[in-house]
């Protein structure tokens, strides 16, 4: 007997998973460019026009994830690497829309960063805009423009709030890494983003190498002879050091400045021996056993005498550098084979303070530099001719050495700064591009 309404069974409804928005992680790619990309390269994907900002990036552990700057997360829980006057190129300009619903205006706009650092998601930068205030504009999308290991990076951004003292204050809490972007680099196939100590560095050296080589080509430029003469000598001619000075310095750093004529030494087979400049330009240590490492003075009247090409004979000049045989040098019969200089070079100990700077030019028993150069004795070397020995061999020199010397190089003797000069420059040259 059924007492009362039969119990309806109740439909189970199936579950239905909400749909899972699927985390980003990077991609490790698996096409491996076997050829080096110098960032010089990456300059054709950047366009638009030049926004100066200060770019907070995101420092990220291997499990963080990025988030938008709050100024209730304590500053070791959000750290910043901070690049000064970083400069991005603009290739969609602000734009201004209102959000449907809830009135707000959103500013958004799209960059391309130069190539160098990585930008994150939920980075920051402040940047001026254009009525005389400050903003913080929030990164929302970052995407690589190119495959390659050094890319350049287009960004999309909007803004986040305009800034205040205690923003910035509270942003600047969190950096703890600062850069400065310096697009020149990029020019030279280098990261275009240094530290401040590093950047404040090159900023001099830079400028002690334009200064001083318009100083040199001041200083020893003859009007008479329309060229460079050699101090402590009357009438004398070094077309070595004139051929080398005109070869390696910039352009834009010789403006207003009158440039030596090269006279014509052709004709006389010993002038087309190879000298320490040479070493200098070809940059490699394994050349030293063609270098010439003796000269002598002779006179003009050993050249061509046909007043033709502009012969030196008739340019009134007395002396001439002229090379020596490669015949006995010193107390050697000849230079050491290339293996022995290599067992001395990987022997070789750091200099010391008790190292002089330079030895006297007007006064050693080779050409510029010492004998203790030419047959590779490093433990007698000077400084600068150690840092060259080093820079012949590829080798990391110290910058603050470099410094130095410059600091030193105005009270040099006269033929030292003469001929030690050259020399600083490239020393100089090669930390710069190596840094």
């Amino acid at each position: 007997m059924i007492i009362g309404n039969p119990t309806k069974k109740k439909e189970i409804e199936p579950i239905v998973p909400s749909p899972v928005t699927p985390k980003e992680e990077p991609v490790d790619s698996a096409v491996i460019n076997s050829q080096y990309t110098e960032m010089s390269s990456l300059l054709v994907y950047m366009e638009g026009s030049s926004w100066t900002v200060d770019y907070h990036r995101q420092l990220l552990g291997a499990e963080d994830e990025a988030a938008p700057f709050t100024d209730w997360s304590d500053a070791p829980y959000q750290q910043y690497e901070k690049i000064q006057q970083a400069e991005l190129k603009v290739t969609s300009p602000l734009t201004q829309s209102q959000e449907e619903g809830t009135g707000n205006f959103i500013v958004e706009g799209t960059s391309t960063m130069y190539p160098g650092t990585k930008p994150n998601l939920n980075d920051i930068f402040i940047a001026h805009v254009g009525d005389g205030r400050q903003a913080l504009f929030l990164v929302t999308q970052v995407s690589r423009k190119t495959i390659l290991k050094a890319s350049a990076y287009e960004i999309s951004y909007r803004l986040y709030q305009y800034a205040d003292s205690d923003k910035l204050d509270e942003l600047n809490e969190k950096v703890v890494k600062t850069l400065i972007f310096d697009k020149s680099y990029l020019g030279r196939g280098q990261n275009p983003y240094l530290r401040p100590e590093t950047h404040q560095q090159h900023t001099e050296l830079e400028a002690d190498i334009t200064q001083w080589s318009r100083w040199w080509l001041r200083v020893f430029y003859d009007k008479q002879y329309r060229t460079i003469v050699v101090p402590d000598k009357i009438k004398a001619h070094d077309p070595f050091i004139v051929n080398y000075m005109l070869n390696t310095l910039e352009a834009e750093r010789l403006l207003d400045i009158k440039l030596p004529q090269r006279k014509n030494v052709e004709g006389n087979g010993h002038m087309s021996y190879p000298t320490l400049w040479d070493l200098l330009v070809a940059m490699r240590w394994d050349h030293i056993d063609i270098i010439h490492p003796q000269i002598r003075w002779v006179s003009v009247g050993e050249f061509p005498t046909i007043p033709v090409m502009g012969g030196i004979a008739y340019s009134g000049l007395k002396e001439v550098c002229h090379i020596r045989d490669l015949t006995t040098y010193c107390e050697e019969e000849s230079h050491r084979s290339a293996p022995e200089l290599v067992e001395l070079v990987s022997d070789a100990p750091n200099p010391d303070t008790a190292k002089p700077s330079h030895y006297s030019a007007g006064i050693v028993d080779a050409y510029v530099f010492s004998a203790n150069f030419y047959l590779a004795r490093p433990e007698s070397m000077s400084q600068i001719e150690w840092l060259t020995f080093e820079m012949l061999h590829n080798k990391a020199i110290d910058i603050e050495m470099v410094n130095e010397l410059f600091n030193q190089f105005p009270d040099w003797e006269t033929i030292d700064q003469f001929y030690y000069l050259p020399i600083l420059t490239t020393l100089a040259r090669y930390v710069l591009r190596r840094d």
